[in-house]
């Protein structure tokens, strides 16, 4: 079209001037410019979303269902099914398909639209992300996250406790799509000031290896936080229930300088019957996790998989009969990936464990304990996200240095909050020191870096006396405001 304009407009007006003439190639000019610049503009993100209808002229997030809403159609699907292990099927065949690996995409894709798709909209947005999953994700990758999170969004507006989080990968022979697939456990208003953001504590239904490297996250597009329940649970076996017993002393001189305050915290937090059964189990549980860090750490040797996810009361007779198969079967190697020594101190501390029947109980008491202080650093982002109008936006920081990137000074603002305002201050401030010692270049640790040295005491030296005094004064100081952030009343005393 263009070329059949610049031929008419070459050949009319044989006498035109040098000046017309000008003034005609300069047009010309103009419009290639115009129609070049137009290109370059509908090929950007925003642009194409702000186009497929993917965004509102504000930059946020929105869905338009395709058909009218059938309550009764949605009811009718086993999302649970769906979500734990159809969509998760799927998207996995999708994967190796893209790969050119051995797949059984269109049976897994078949069963997934036969459950999931009595739904009208839920088999629109299924039919539009199976091409871009298998054959164009490098195009369209962000249509199928959208098309994903918009799949969220209609269960969300139905009161659907279930929430997916996907993101595309680069693999060594292609990009692919992945998924991780949630439970919603329990949903909250958790007030900032004057204003309130909703908390969503989720717990993981996919059976992929995936693994959140954080307890909680506040995503770009979304108006809600999330504390992923199954992370917090792993910092509580892990980190703190060990640590409860005070006379079998910590090993690592990091756990000694804290585990006198987070005793006390934890025992001022539960019931009495509660914390005794912590208190009573704490040696067994850090029998139990020590013989799972030794199995992880010979990761040469370990086979995928194993004793990857180990629960609060250890392992069940079928779990501990397979290990006892592998065993058996490694009984030669050099290196094996379990030994007989350690599959007995499994065995007798699980059974030991799982006599207990006031453990499951106090362990979920806990879990929610330690899931507060990770809901007021997550909501203190939403807050500071609607303040500045974005995660991105530079937060203004008197103690800070000029070149400390936006994401070091959100991660001061959330951890400053969870200390200033959690009802077990040091707990949240051991746990974002764990963050620290594992992941050393991440903006957690520029944050912490700056906040233990205003505290003077080092990660490794415990806490400070008095950290709520501190860290809300230093919220005056750095950050020249300490909004009050509060959980309500109504917030479960167990996370079950």
């Amino acid at each position: 079209m263009s070329n059949a304009w610049l031929a008419f407009e070459g050949t009319s007006g044989s006498g035109r001037t040098h000046t017309g003439r000008r003034r005609s190639w300069g047009r010309r000019v103009a419009v290639i410019v115009l129609l070049a610049g137009l290109g370059v503009i509908t090929r950007h993100p925003t642009v194409r979303a702000l186009c497929r209808g993917e965004i509102d002229w504000s930059g946020q997030r929105v869905y338009a269902p395709t058909f009218t809403p059938d309550p009764d159609a949605l009811r009718a699907i086993d999302l649970r099914w769906v979500h734990a292990q159809l969509l998760p099927d799927w998207v996995i065949e999708a994967a190796r398909a893209r790969r050119g690996h051995p797949h059984d995409e269109p049976a897994a894709f078949a069963a997934l639209l036969g459950e999931a798709g009595r739904d009208a909209n839920l088999h629109a947005l299924l039919l539009e992300l199976r091409p871009i999953a298998t054959d164009r994700i490098e195009d369209d990758g962000g249509r199928a996250l959208y098309l994903l999170w918009a799949w969220g969004d209609y269960l969300r507006r139905f009161r659907q406790p279930y929430w997916l989080q996907a993101e595309i990968a680069e693999r060594e022979d292609a990009r692919v799509l992945q998924l991780s697939t949630y439970h919603v456990r329990h949903v909250t208003d958790v007030g900032v000031g004057a204003h309130a953001f909703e908390v969503r504590f989720v717990e993981r239904l996919d059976e992929t290896t995936l693994r959140e490297p954080y307890l909680g996250a506040t995503r770009r597009g979304d108006d809600f936080a999330t504390v992923v329940v199954d992370r917090v649970e792993d910092f509580v076996v892990e980190d703190v229930w060990p640590l409860l017993d005070p006379d079998d002393v910590p090993l690592s001189p990091m756990g000694r300088n804290w585990a006198p305050s987070l005793r006390r915290e934890v025992e001022a937090s539960l019931r009495p019957g509660d914390f005794a059964e912590l208190q009573a189990t704490a040696t067994l549980q850090r029998r139990l996790r020590a013989v799972v860090r030794d199995v992880r750490a010979r990761r040469g040797c370990v086979r995928r998989r194993l004793l990857r996810r180990v629960d609060y009361d250890g392992l069940d007779d079928a779990q501990l009969r397979r290990l006892q198969g592998i065993v058996e079967h490694e009984r030669d190697r050099g290196c094996p990936s379990l030994t007989a020594k350690e599959l007995e101190t499994l065995a007798i501390v699980s059974a030991k464990l799982r006599r207990r029947p006031r453990l499951r109980p106090a362990f979920d008491a806990l879990v929610a304990v330690a899931a507060r202080h990770v809901a007021i650093h997550e909501v203190r982002h939403l807050a500071d996200h609607a303040q500045l109008g974005g995660l991105d936006d530079v937060l203004p920081c008197r103690s800070c240095r000029d070149d400390m990137p936006a994401a070091a000074r959100a991660e001061l603002s959330g951890h400053l909050a969870a200390v200033a305002w959690s009802e077990a201050p040091s707990m949240a401030m051991y746990q974002a020191c764990l963050v620290v010692a594992r992941e050393p270049t991440a903006p957690h640790a520029a944050a912490m870096d700056l906040l233990t040295t205003r505290v003077g005491r080092p990660c490794g030296s415990g806490p400070p006396r008095d950290p709520v005094t501190i860290a809300r004064a230093l919220e005056h100081e750095m950050l020249e405001r300490s909004e009050p952030i509060a959980l309500p009343v109504a917030f479960p005393h167990r996370l079950r």
